[in-house]
Formats: C-alpha cells, sequence, structure tokens
C-alpha cells in the first residue's frame, strides 16, 4: 500500500512539473508581458523566456528552454542562470539581484530550467 501511494504522489508531481513548463509554486502567476521568444543571452545562445511570481514575494521565477531544439541544456545551470539574470536585469530587478541557485529545478522531460531570482 505504501509503494502505491508513493507512486501516485510522484505521478502528480510528475504531471504537475510537465503542465507548467517548468518547476514553479502552485500559485505562481505569470507576469504576460515579460514572455520573451528567441532572446538573444550572453552566451549567445537564443532562449525562450517566461517570468513567473507569487503574490506577496519578492523572488521571480523565470522558466528557461532552448528556442532551438537543437540546442539541449543538459544540466547546465550555470548557462540557464546566466540567461535568467540578463534577462530579469531589464524587467523587474529594481535593485540589486540575488540568485537562489538552491530553488532552482531542472525538468529534464521538458528541458526546461526554473532560475529562481530575488530582487
Amino acid at each position: 500500500m505504501r509503494k502505491l501511494i508513493l507512486a501516485m504522489v510522484g505521478a502528480l508531481g510528475l504531471m504537475a512539473c510537465a503542465s507548467s513548463g517548468g518547476i514553479l509554486p502552485e500559485d505562481a502567476a505569470e507576469i504576460s508581458e515579460n514572455r520573451v521568444n528567441s532572446f538573444l543571452s550572453p552566451t549567445g545562445d537564443r532562449y525562450d523566456m517566461r517570468t513567473y511570481v507569487v503574490s506577496g514575494d519578492e523572488r521571480f521565477y523565470i522558466t528557461v528552454s532552448p528556442s532551438q531544439r537543437s540546442l539541449t541544456f543538459g544540466q547546465d545551470q550555470r548557462r540557464a542562470s546566466s540567461a535568467a539574470a540578463a534577462y530579469i536585469q531589464s524587467r523587474g530587478c529594481t535593485r540589486n539581484l540575488s540568485r537562489l541557485t538552491s530553488q532552482d529545478r531542472y525538468d529534464s522531460a521538458n528541458q526546461v530550467w526554473t532560475i529562481v531570482i530575488s530582487c
């Protein structure tokens, strides 16, 4: 019985991850005016970027996915972080940005990093 419950919880977690295009808090809302397709990152790669916030929270949850399907992240958090920081700097950070790397997540099924930045 315990294994069945664990399997169900795991399946629900995977479904939530796939539906959000990354791993986001349950009450996160997209800032649609910040949506950018084919953002040119400091590394010269292009990414599709989406910004999400949670009411009352100073963190930005930024989903970063390759614009070209031939480009892959693997587990390269550094490249995704660099792109997210450059992207949000002019779109919402009015103070110095602070990376919250322990909260970053990678959805390998969809090749989407969720990068967390506080401003």
